[in-house]
């Protein structure tokens, strides 16, 4: 899908054909989300619940849309909904506790913090990938942090959660339920730039290159100082890179060396960068430099094949 209009058109015609598709409903409500359309994001999650009333991916997805909206009441509803099929999720009572404090309700959003405090986390459980900015390991720490009953650091807290527990998942190459929790993430702080950034990884890792270059520029605009860093350059030469693109890939790469000229993996790109120039001495110099800085750990965004040693066999 080359962006966001063009996936919705497409959701919304297949919701047409197959209007009691939870999934496309749930896709559709997400997408329109990301493009700022708060009412019709909610119509198309309202849907989805109520053609699966115990979904609880829908009931979270409506809560979340239905609280951004401030539509208090609704979202409360949908997370009472939530805590009752998932009774001993901290995170649904966190949610419950959130919708209770925007309607002032402050006894009985301590009340749900509390709950979710005192839940012990499973495996499987949000809580799981907090954030390294915490202290707190990817799938390791098994201890809540202290929920904060101030609302709106409550709400940063969640998306700081969301958004380690995505980049955890991409860090495991899950990247289904990275994308779920990124979402999740840029829904509950749109200012959250790490989460923007993991979001558009994901889409390069699923080969969706033109959707990556939209949501780079979503990047640039809201966060413009985020272009100069490694992530961002290294995100956008390797997504030009393969789509042909080598201009801006070269440029990228440059301005990355610049900046990190210690580190061995913006020579390696710059390497296949040259390769496709079919400048094979300048390829031969920028592999070898990035085995003289100790390419060890393969580039995340290379593919396995992709090394300075296979580069030096590629372009003799």
């Amino acid at each position: 899908m080359g962006n966001y209009e063009e996936a919705t058109r497409l959701l919304s015609n297949g919701v047409q054909h197959s209007p009691k598709n939870g999934d496309m409903l749930g896709r559709l409500g997400w997408l329109e989300y990301l493009q700022g359309n708060d009412g019709a994001a909610l119509l198309h999650m309202e849907t989805a619940v109520s053609v699966q009333p115990n979904n609880t991916n829908y009931l979270l997805g409506a809560t979340l849309v239905a609280w951004h909206a401030q539509r208090y009441s609704q979202a409360t509803q949908y997370a009472t909904r939530l805590t009752t099929l998932l009774p001993n999720n901290a995170v649904a009572h966190y949610l419950l506790g959130l919708t209770n404090y925007y309607q002032q309700q402050t006894d009985q959003a301590n009340t749900s913090f509390e709950l979710a405090r005192s839940l012990d986390p499973s495996p499987d459980n949000t809580y799981m990938f907090l954030t390294r900015q915490r202290g707190y390991l990817a799938g390791q720490e098994q201890t809540l942090p202290k929920p904060l009953t101030d609302g709106e650091t409550a709400v940063h807290e969640l998306a700081i959660i969301e958004t380690a527990r995505g980049i955890g998942w991409l860090e495991l190459n899950n990247l289904t339920e990275a994308q779920a929790a990124l979402q999740t993430g840029i829904l509950l702080n749109p200012q959250t730039p790490d989460a923007w950034l993991a979001f558009a990884q994901t889409s390069y890792h699923l080969g969706n290159y033109n959707h990556v270059h939209q949501q780079l520029t979503t990047i640039q605009i809201r966060f413009p100082d985020i272009t100069q860093t490694s992530a961002y350059l290294a995100l956008r030469g390797w997504t030009s890179l393969r789509q042909g693109d080598v201009s801006t890939a070269f440029d990228q790469f440059t301005q990355w060396q610049t900046i990190a000229p210690q580190n061995p993996l913006p020579y390696h790109a710059l390497g296949w960068a040259y390769v496709a120039l079919g400048d094979c001495t300048a390829a031969h110099t920028a592999f070898q430099q990035a085995i003289t800085l100790g390419y060890e750990t393969a580039d995340p965004l290379a593919t396995p094949s992709e090394t300075p040693q296979t580069g030096l066999a590629t372009c003799p």
